[in-house]
């Protein structure tokens, strides 16, 4: 089962590589990925890629991925909510 703090690191995981710089966990609290970070739409969309083969889910069924992308702590509360639910339900790596 991949618990909360699990899913928080591999998602930071991913982040600071798309990023390409040092982060610190504490540094992506309210974070904006596209603003503050400056990923542009190529490594946005790997990143994407990249979320949605390590956690098993499809980001295109998120109510607005723009949203996401915009806000760390709405992404990482996203991924939680849907990795647990997928797990406990049995979709985990659909």
């Amino acid at each position: 089962m991949m618990d909360k703090k699990l899913v928080n690191y591999e998602l930071f995981q991913l982040v600071q590589s798309a990023a390409e710089q040092e982060l610190s966990e504490q540094d992506m609290t309210e974070k904006s990925l596209i603003d503050e970070l400056q990923l542009d739409s190529v490594a946005l969309m790997e990143l994407a890629a990249e979320i949605e083969e390590r956690f098993g889910i499809h980001l295109d069924e998120a109510p607005s991925l723009l949203e996401l992308f915009d806000n760390y702590d709405k992404l990482l509360e996203y991924l939680q909510q849907n990795t647990v639910d997928n797990y406990v339900s049995g979709k985990e790596n659909v």
